[in-house]
């Protein structure tokens, strides 16, 4: 079976840290962005989300270094 995330209402972009640790998702609906670890076997730990940015599709995109 596959491993679900919720990605919260409205995600428009995605992120993959270089590394390829770290996954971010901006979530126009709700005005944040949700952060998750990827495990060794590719499986999601959601690590919270941070509130703030403009809702109703203000946030389109997202980058990360």
């Amino acid at each position: 079976g596959g491993v679900a995330a919720d990605t919260e209402h409205a995600p428009v972009d995605l992120t993959l840290t270089p590394d390829g640790r770290f996954l971010y998702n901006v979530n126009a609906g709700t005005g944040t962005i949700t952060g998750f670890r990827v495990e060794l076997d590719g499986s999601l730990t959601a690590l919270g989300s941070v509130s703030g940015l403009p809702m109703d599709h203000g946030a389109v995109g997202i980058a990360a270094r």
